[in-house]
């Protein structure tokens, strides 16, 4: 981490916003520090950046010392490559930090902290985790503050029928199928014959045989057969399964959904390398690709976010079929 020496001049409360957007934009655009503001707004931002970054990845003269040649560097105006090298930039505000880093360890602490306060003990729920840990089911199951999430947008949304692609050892299954009323159904679809029968255990220690659906196969596979059952709509579409293929599960969904219907993807960040035009990683392609898809299709309407937390950095997409 390195900090640059900061001034004793502070923005005005009406010049900040103006000045971090200005800043961001001038890191991205390679443009000096300030640029766009009024004269007297830019002099003071120029003298009032905290400049905060956890690698500097670019070493080239124009930084110097990185403990202070960032900052100088910045004042001057930055190439995209040094822009990348200073990371993020923030404004202080009387001498206090802003967006001090956290570390895996404190997101993990604040998952614990929120899990022991509002989503209570359930013996089912932990016990299908113990299983499938001994099972050696990978270990990338939803945290249980997620799961709970899941629970809560299953029934905001009033789900009767839920779809779930990727069911691993069944423990996000539990939490969306207790989401439903009486009379209501998930369907969740498994490739590998291990997982699903972890799951199947799971799944009937916790009660919900009946509820719940398991069907064994590649999901582009098992997809097709539920849109010609004619098993569709699907209130509430949970993805999380095999990266790669996120754009075809994304255009399934589409045929089994409704309008109203809400559409999740899970772990499309992929640690931040979403972002990553260049990246061969294939799922960080399916992700990327599945992000575009979801941008270009006019029968509904979509963001994605960021999360930190005891699964690391990650994050969501969500959409809504509007048509």
């Amino acid at each position: 981490m390195f900090w640059a020496s900061r001034s004793s001049w502070d923005l005005e409360p009406d010049e900040r916003a103006v000045a971090r957007s200005s800043v961001l934009y001038s890191l991205v655009h390679g443009l000096p520090a300030g640029h766009g503001l009024p004269h007297r707004s830019s002099i003071r931002l120029r003298k009032s950046l905290w400049i905060y970054g956890s690698h500097v990845q670019y070493t080239g003269p124009a930084f110097g010392d990185a403990t202070a040649g960032c900052g100088a560097a910045l004042a001057k105006g930055l190439s995209s490559a040094e822009a990348r090298g200073c990371a993020w930039v923030l404004l202080g505000e009387r001498g206090e930090r802003m967006g001090e880093a956290k570390n895996p360890e404190q997101w993990g602490a604040v998952d614990q902290f929120f899990v022991d306060r509002l989503v209570a003990q359930d013996v089912a729920l932990e016990e299908a985790l113990k299983t499938s840990h001994a099972a050696g089911l990978p270990l990338i199951h939803v945290a249980p503050n997620q799961g709970k999430m899941l629970q809560l947008l299953a029934k905001l949304q009033g789900a009767r029928t839920i779809l779930e692609i990727g069911t691993l050892g069944g423990y996000s299954t539990i939490w969306l199928a207790r989401a439903l009323p009486e009379g209501g159904r998930l369907v969740t679809l498994e490739a590998e014959p291990k997982h699903a029968e972890v799951a199947r255990t799971n799944l009937a220690r916790a009660g919900l045989s009946e509820v719940v659906e398991l069907r064994l196969g590649p999901a582009l596979e098992t997809l097709p057969a539920l849109a010609a059952e004619g098993a569709a709509p699907f209130d509430f579409i949970f993805i999380d399964a095999d990266k790669p293929n996120n754009p075809g599960y994304f255009e399934w969904t589409l045929k089994l959904a409704r309008v109203g219907s809400l559409i999740i993807i899970d772990n499309v960040v992929r640690d931040g390398k979403v972002a990553d035009g260049a990246s061969q990683d294939l799922g960080v392609q399916g992700s990327r690709r599945a992000i575009e898809l979801m941008a270009a299709e006019p029968r509904v309407t979509a963001t994605a976010i960021q999360t930190v937390g005891s699964k690391g950095y990650d994050g969501f997409a969500m959409a809504i079929v509007t048509s």
